[in-house]
């Protein structure tokens, strides 16, 4: 038999269709540890359990739920969401969580043997996490940079254009230490140029953290991506 289930952030929808493609039945349950603990005996009763299941696009709202299966012994394959786009598109106008569900069962039905599995190595997972956080804090870097020469420029603007790398080190220190003048106006801007400097040299090092660790991780697991042509220890 197979599953196909549709995932959603509090509940996920799960099909359940025999080797002919014909519906055996559906489920709706909740997206917590009692919930697939139900899937599961729901599966047992029909049984089905050594069924195939697929889900599509897991992500991180079906994170868990794959998990649980995975741990229980199913083979749980990833289905992405263009497959079941086109098989939507043969069952006709209309959609539900169920009927999308049953979708995702009938792509694994015809293109089981084109599937992944929708468990990432755990380096995968590793990796992703460390590259998102990675990614905020070079975004916050250069939202950083951007209010200090905003701020610079509007008091300084001559000496503000002379400065290529403001988040290089010897700039930054120059920056920490700033004044502009006497003024109100000119104490506010060189406080806030102080402080923004000081943000940008703290996300310069937990940038550089960040990528020590991706580099090691990436080291103690033999580096797989050592052979793809351009690759570094950075995937975004």
């Amino acid at each position: 038999m197979i599953v196909g289930i549709d995932v959603h952030k509090h509940t996920h929808a799960a099909a359940l269709i025999d080797e002919r493609g014909g519906q055996v039945g559906t489920l709706i349950l909740a997206n917590s540890p009692t919930g697939y603990r139900q899937l599961i005996d729901w599966l047992l009763d029909h049984e089905a359990g050594d069924a195939v299941i697929g889900v599509e696009s897991p992500g991180s709202y079906g994170r868990c739920l794959v998990g649980a299966l995975a741990g229980a012994g199913f083979e749980v394959l990833q289905v992405p969401a263009w497959r079941t786009h086109r098989e939507r598109h043969r069952r006709g106008p209309g959609k539900t969580d169920p009927g999308d569900a049953l979708s995702v069962a009938k792509v694994v039905l015809t293109d089981r043997d084109e599937l992944g599995p929708a468990e990432q190595p755990e380096l995968v997972r590793a990796l992703g996490m460390l590259e998102l956080q990675r990614r905020r804090f070079v975004r916050d870097r250069t939202q950083a940079i951007q209010r200090l020469r905003s701020d610079w420029t509007q008091l300084d603007p001559a000496a503000e254009a002379g400065v290529v790398r403001c988040d290089r080190q010897r700039e930054l220190r120059k920056l920490k230490r700033i004044r502009l003048g006497e003024t109100l106006a000119q104490r506010t801007a060189a406080r806030c140029i102080r402080e923004l400097a000081r943000d940008i040299d703290d996300l310069n090092q937990r940038i550089a953290t960040l990528d020590k660790e991706i580099a090691e991780l990436l080291t103690e697991h033999d580096n797989p991506l050592a052979d793809l042509q351009g690759a570094g220890t950075n995937l975004a």
